[in-house]
């Protein structure tokens, strides 16, 4: 009687381990997991700096040194309790389908976006995204960011005391487009500007992310290599196909003399590429369109003191004046370039120049505003002539 009690005391025991184990379970390091990061900003960021909300990215892994054969395959990792694990309901479940840290070391990738905007970027490699941001009005544009470390494993240490394997990955993200905002201001002291919106035009419709040598491993505001993008070049002619613009347009805002400068609405994040600057229309035809970049202000310019129009659209509506922007196409590029932010300041007061060209004789930029100001030129006065001679003599006395 007393083995059977001992033995059935045994079997108690071992279930009452085995039941512990079960419902327990904690992560010891083995499973891979990840503590992202977004330039510096804390994961579920949902700032106007941070365009993807960071609730879940996809992950590919090899084996340090190795591009084929991945360990990790475009897994897609989801928030848990601040740290990232392949399945969403760890802490319930126990490790799920998660992926385990190897004997050797291993080389990470990470990318995310907005699901929103799928339809702008297409996944062709591991490292490799062709982006195509949505051209016309008022468009949701795609913020990819991405991320690699590499050469580590579970035993690795970061901030001096950490390991990998418990203790999660910290993945520092990085935008790899560029972001484009205008601010405007009016420094006349007779006009003022209704401005509906602006757009940004002659850019490359389609480019291709590849990570080159960039590593981002160390947070802050580090920005991916410019040379990680190759455009489809936009050809310098007159034919829209080539000339893409993006525009934001808002309900009218007034700027009177003196106006500081203003945040228009509609910051855009497009492809990083280098921007040279329109210094002609295509050719001399009438509405021949821009041979370079350019910024475009929708507007109406009239006078202060009696509100009379001095330039708008047909119809009495507004109209689009243009200020190029980048460089001249010599030897020194200038460059939209990844994780960075472009904000140009115009003034309204120079009223920019015509969009498409308003002759059919010359192709150089047309100013708005030639020929406005109301000014006199070759002032003469007539010398005097002599009048008849007016006898004043009186009567004789």
């Amino acid at each position: 009687m007393k083995k059977h009690l001992f033995f059935a005391a045994l079997a108690a025991i071992a279930l009452a381990s085995c039941s512990n184990d079960e419902t327990t379970a904690v992560n010891q390091g083995e499973a891979i997991s990840f503590r992202p990061l977004v330039n510096g900003l804390t994961r579920a960021s949902s700032t106007s700096d941070v365009n993807v909300s960071m609730a879940t990215f996809n992950v590919t892994a090899f084996k340090h040194g190795e591009t084929t054969s991945p360990y990790i395959d475009d897994a897609t990792y989801n928030n848990n309790s601040s740290t990232y694990y392949v399945n969403t309901d760890v802490a319930t479940n126990g490790y799920g389908n998660e992926y385990y840290w190897p004997a050797v070391n291993l080389d990470f990738y990470a990318y995310a976006y907005n699901s929103a905007v799928s339809s702008q970027i297409t996944k062709k490699a591991y490292n490799q995204f062709e982006v195509t941001p949505v051209s016309g009005l008022n468009g949701t544009y795609a913020d990819l960011v991405f991320a690699t470390i590499q050469d580590i494993g579970k035993n690795t240490t970061y901030e001096t005391s950490k390991k990998y394997g418990p203790d999660g990955v910290p993945l520092n993200f990085r935008h790899t487009g560029a972001k484009i905002a205008v601010n405007v201001k009016n420094t006349s002291t007779q006009l003022e500007f209704d401005v509906e919106g602006w757009k940004v035009g002659f850019l490359d419709p389609t480019a291709t992310f590849t990570l080159g040598s960039s590593e981002t491993s160390t947070a802050g505001s580090g920005t991916l290599a410019f040379t990680d993008w190759a455009a489809t070049t936009a050809t310098e002619t007159s034919t829209a196909s080539v000339s893409i613009e993006y525009e934001s347009t808002f309900t009218s805002v007034t700027f009177d003399p003196g106006a500081t400068s203003t945040a228009l609405d509609g910051e855009m994040i497009l492809n990083p590429q280098r921007i040279t600057a329109a210094t002609a229309y295509a050719s001399d035809a009438t509405d021949a369109l821009l041979n370079h970049s350019y910024i475009a202000v929708k507007l109406r310019i009239k006078n202060h003191t009696n509100d009379e129009v001095i330039a708008e659209g047909a119809g009495n509506t507004t109209m689009w004046a243009i200020w190029p922007i980048g460089d001249d196409g010599g030897a020194t590029p200038f460059n939209w370039e990844p994780g960075k932010k472009y904000t140009y300041t115009i003034d309204l007061a120079n009223g920019g120049y015509y969009e498409k060209n308003q002759a059919s004789t010359t192709s150089a930029l047309d100013p708005i505003l030639e020929g406005a100001i109301i000014k006199f030129v070759n002032v003469t006065v007539d010398e005097w002539s002599d009048a008849d001679g007016i006898d004043v003599s009186g009567p004789s006395l």
